[in-house]
């Protein structure tokens, strides 16, 4: 997966950047000063780059990331669930009740 400025993945992780400072502004009519990311797939890479990059993602899940990914994983700080393959078919409830602890 490419990580470039031309990649399509950039600008969603520049969308994402621009979604988490409006909800932090209140411009949105939300204010939060943490978030929580989860992604499947190419999203799920999205937001696992955010939330190596951002203090302001306090829990990341991530569903069926591309292993070409995970190298910023290394530095992402807030607590990361991740899941993959037929073993995590509960990943649903899973995701719900991991959230709730961490986002609490």
């Amino acid at each position: 997966m490419s990580w470039d400025a031309t990649a399509p993945e950039a600008d969603a992780l520049g969308d994402l950047g621009v979604l988490l400072d409006a909800l932090r502004s209140g411009a949105l009519g939300v204010a939060a000063s943490g978030y929580g990311l989860l992604g499947q797939d190419a999203p799920g890479a999205v937001a696992l780059v955010r939330a190596a990059a951002d203090e302001r993602v306090r829990a990341l899940v991530t569903w069926a990331v591309p292993a070409t990914a995970l190298p910023p994983g290394a530095t992402v700080r807030a607590p990361w669930l991740t899941l993959d393959g037929a073993a995590d078919e509960g990943a649903v409830q899973a995701t719900i009740d991991w959230f709730a602890r961490h986002l609490a």
